[in-house]
């Protein structure tokens, strides 16, 4: 652990090794998937090396916090928010094929809709995408403030902008 909180990154491997099965498991029961459980525990191992040296050696050299209690606790948490963003696809999806029903029929008319939502995304600024994106999924207002390091009312203008420009598009 010691060398960890150093910033050798190897010194995980051991670690890794050692609670890997239990850390699968948990994600596990949160996810039903094995795939979507590897990858939660993966998340949370390449989160856990980009932790910085200085927030290492004050996790588990100050606080004193074991290693596998911070991993179980993360772990929990990446795997409620992997399935609220699955939630929250599976949302707008439902949302977006009850909006434009499609018929196997019309062909013509499933690649004019198609063409009418790419349309409407190309009216956004790049800022927008990229707010519009964390957005669908599943970042709520306050995490997208910290991924992009910008005030809460920023991103809920910029949200209200794109969404006011697709729906006007949408209605024309």
């Amino acid at each position: 652990m010691y060398r960890f909180c150093q910033g050798e990154n190897d010194a995980i491997g051991a670690v890794f090794s050692e609670v890997y099965t239990e850390l699968y498991f948990t994600a596990f029961r949160f996810t039903q998937n094995e795939k979507d459980a590897e990858d939660v525990v993966s998340d949370c191992f390449e989160k856990l090396i980009a932790i910085s040296i200085e927030r290492r050696q004050q996790i588990f050299i100050e606080n004193n916090v074991e290693l596998k209690s911070y991993l179980l606790v993360m772990i929990k948490h990446k795997s409620l928010d992997f399935l609220k963003v699955k939630k929250n696809r599976n949302s707008i999806l439902a949302s977006i094929s009850s909006f434009w029903k499609r018929s196997d029929e019309n062909e013509q008319l499933i690649r004019s809709e198609n063409d009418h939502i790419l349309l409407s995304l190309e009216l956004l600024t790049e800022r927008e995408k990229q707010i519009m994106r964390l957005s669908i999924d599943g970042y709520s207002i306050d995490e997208i403030k910290e991924e992009l390091l910008i005030s809460k009312k920023t991103v809920s203008n910029i949200l209200h902008s794109a969404r006011k420009k697709i729906k006007l598009f949408i209605e024309a």
